[in-house]
């Protein structure tokens, strides 16, 4: 693996799951693994009630499918750049199976949302491509 990789993995569980998603932000990003991340669900929110995304919410008991990914500098800045950290999103610092992991969660000023439909579409082809079952996508749309 070329040295200019960080050595942190992206945690990826909604639309950059989608492998051809992925890529096109992150063109030298490697899928790792895939895992399930405890203690957390899915929901959709968003800036207003009809442009909702994916993020995570804490819940006890929960397991959220996620993906691991190696990116480099230029592929971070490129996902920085995507999920506007500055307004919308903020990083959060995890360990999943002794790896050091970052992720995107929405800011919790922002409420439930509805997801655009090709949205859902890209998010549900990457659960598929990752052998997962989309039924928890469905029951995100259901959620808070």
């Amino acid at each position: 693996m070329p040295d200019d990789y960080l050595p942190e993995y992206y945690l990826a569980y909604g639309s950059n799951l989608n492998i051809q998603q992925m890529i096109s932000i992150c063109p030298a990003a490697l899928l790792i693994e895939t895992d399930l991340l405890c203690d957390r669900t899915l929901a959709i929110k968003g800036a207003d009630d009809e442009h909702g995304y994916l993020t995570l919410v804490p819940s006890d008991g929960s397991k959220v499918h996620v993906a691991l990914w190696k990116i480099t500098k230029k592929d971070k800045e490129a996902l920085d750049h995507s999920r506007l950290l500055s307004s919308m999103y903020e990083i959060e610092h995890l360990i999943l199976g002794g790896k050091h992991c970052f992720c995107y969660i929405m800011k919790s000023i922002y409420p439930t949302a509805v997801a655009d439909p090709a949205y859902m579409e890209i998010c549900r082809q990457g659960y598929i491509e990752n052998g997962f079952d989309p039924i928890y996508l469905d029951c995100a749309k259901h959620r808070y």
